[in-house]
């Protein structure tokens, strides 16, 4: 369940509480499709790759990819996935700093540097354990988060959830975009 819920967390960010929700607001809710098919790919990679990597006597994808297609298969895999991750953290970083700037008045880049030194404080002191057991933690408040601003949205209107969906039907917010093929 650790394992499950740290894929989870890993996902849900600073983008999922702010950008997403703006996002779906100015346009459609497509981008939530992806936030909505992670506890189903968690779970199939818990089951599925986590097994397979250990039988391989690996213990990562990265080390699977080594051991079949040689070292330039994880050195390649291995950059590029660091590459997005530096780009997505930069992203996270900024997305927290902005309600933290609001909220106390500090500056965004000391809110940033801050952070920054925490997160590599705790990760250095207490390894991967307490990375898994940080973003297990985190995937529970804030998904719990997300479940009570749900309930507030839905029965805090005069008409209950049925004026919700009857909102979101008519501003056609269950849309997922267009499927044509013009750029």
């Amino acid at each position: 369940w650790m394992l499950r819920m740290y894929i989870i967390a890993k996902f849900v960010s600073s983008i999922s509480y702010f950008a997403y929700p703006v996002k779906a607001y100015m346009a459609v809710c497509n981008v939530f499709v992806f936030s909505l098919s992670i506890p189903i790919a968690s779970y199939f990679a818990a089951k599925n790759f986590v097994p397979l990597y250990r039988s391989f006597g690996s213990v990562s994808a990265y080390g699977f990819l080594e051991e079949r297609s040689g070292r330039w298969a994880r050195v390649y895999a291995s950059s590029c996935y660091l590459l997005t991750q530096v780009a997505r953290m930069g992203s996270i970083l900024y997305l927290l700093a902005l309600p933290m700037n609001a909220l106390l008045g500090w500056d965004i880049k000391m809110i940033i540097v801050l952070t920054s030194v925490a997160i590599i404080a705790y990760s250095m002191l207490g390894g991967l354990k307490a990375v898994i057991w940080t973003e297990a933690i985190q995937g529970f408040i804030l998904i719990g988060g997300a479940v009570v601003c749900l309930c507030v949205l839905m029965f805090k209107m005069s008409e209950g959830p049925a004026q919700v969906f009857q909102i979101a039907i008519t501003d056609q917010k269950f849309s997922l975009g267009s499927f044509g093929s013009s750029l």
